[in-house]
């Protein structure tokens, strides 16, 4: 049977000497050989004590830390589906258009821009709290303007429209769905 603490550790060290930039990298631990008592007693102490236990959440911190770290390398940019982004600063110019990506999973409800809450008038759904047909999900991309009389307007290529209104002081979202 092979030994599962030396396979973890191979494909730990493995894992980091990828990710991490050779500069930056710590050399790991030097590990000392079994004396021949140790390695007599070793699979009862393993299956008795708290070095199983610790080595399976080693274990799950590991595959854990690829699987994050694989998805950072596939996507660059990670949005939460249940939060929507906050958009650049660009926006806190009157009348300025940028490019944004409207959250639109239960329907076109909000918009954060620059830090400012916006409602939906009017909230467009499918009547059942998915954004109208034809919209993209969970987003939708085009540009967003915002207005001198505190509102701001939603287009894309499309031909869709949204209006938004500021929420004064709101510091949060009045729904974050799943």
């Amino acid at each position: 049977m092979p030994d599962i603490e030396q396979i973890v550790r191979t494909g730990f060290h493995a894992e980091i000497d990828r990710l991490v930039p050779a500069d930056l990298a710590v050399p790991p631990a030097p590990v000392r050989p079994l004396g021949e008592r140790e390695a007599a007693g070793r699979s009862r102490s393993i299956a008795r004590g708290w070095k199983l236990p610790a080595l399976a959440a080693s274990a799950v911190v590991f595959v854990a830390a690829g699987v994050v770290a694989l998805n950072s390398h596939e996507a660059p940019t990670v949005t939460v589906a249940s939060e929507p982004a906050a958009t650049s600063s660009a926006a806190r110019e009157v009348g300025a258009t940028i490019p944004y990506d409207l959250y639109t999973h239960c329907g076109i409800r909000e918009a954060l821009i620059d830090k400012n809450y916006y409602v939906a008038s009017p909230v467009l759904d499918d009547g059942n709290g998915n954004p109208p047909k034809g919209w993209g999900n969970p987003y939708n991309s085009g540009t967003m303007t915002v207005n001198a009389d505190k509102t701001a307007d939603f287009h894309d290529a499309a031909g869709h429209r949204a209006h938004f209104v500021l929420r004064p002081g709101a510091a949060t979202w009045l729904q974050i769905c799943s």
